[in-house]
């Protein structure tokens, strides 16, 4: 699995997102309706305090949480579906994904909405946030994916340098600027 951190990070919010969904959903009386008996019960049994929204508002935001669960998943599968050192393409998807989760909560925390409290104190869940944008940034770095214009320009700078420092010793010698180059072409720098 490549990624870990990153993935165990958005795996966790997409749970998260998810149960809150569930968990707004119970609160506007729809688990039992939509998932049967069992669930309502089971969510009953867990006896969480209720954040205080009316039905359509607790709808609403349940939509809102699925939506972002959603959003997370998907970009656990595109860090993990791609082939190997392509996994850079879905870290766009996981910023998003975490930056929309972030908007949700500020927004509903600077509008004072009663789903501010469902996310808990928000200098923790601030700091989860951060935390999970240096898993993404920690799994960015590490990976040794290469990247064909990184490695194009990585070349091009080596070749720049080695032609400096080639004509650097050609011109403290003295050399005729046809041996430099003679000796450029002698060389192998793969």
């Amino acid at each position: 699995m490549n990624r870990l951190a990153t993935t165990v990070a958005l795996g966790i919010w997409a749970g998260f997102c998810g149960f809150g969904s569930l968990r707004l959903l119970h609160e506007g009386g729809l688990t039992t309706e939509l998932l049967g008996q069992g669930a309502g019960h089971l969510l009953d049994r867990l006896q969480m305090p209720a954040i205080g929204l009316d039905r359509p508002q607790a709808i609403a935001f349940a939509a809102i949480l699925a939506a972002l669960a959603i959003a997370l998943g998907q970009a656990i599968v595109k860090i993990q579906a791609q082939p190997p050192g392509r996994a850079r393409a879905g870290e766009p998807y996981a910023a998003a994904a975490l930056s929309a989760l972030f908007a949700f909560f500020a927004a509903a925390s600077l509008a004072g909405s009663p789903i501010a409290a469902f996310f808990g104190d928000g200098a923790s869940f601030t700091l989860w946030i951060a935390v999970s944008f240096g898993a993404l940034l920690f799994d960015h770095l590490m990976s040794d994916e290469d990247d064909p214009e990184d490695e194009a320009s990585f070349r091009a700078v080596l070749r720049a340098i080695r032609e400096a420092e080639e004509d650097a010793i050609a011109r403290r010698r003295g050399s005729a600027p046809h041996r430099v180059a003679q000796h450029r072409d002698e060389k192998d720098f793969r």
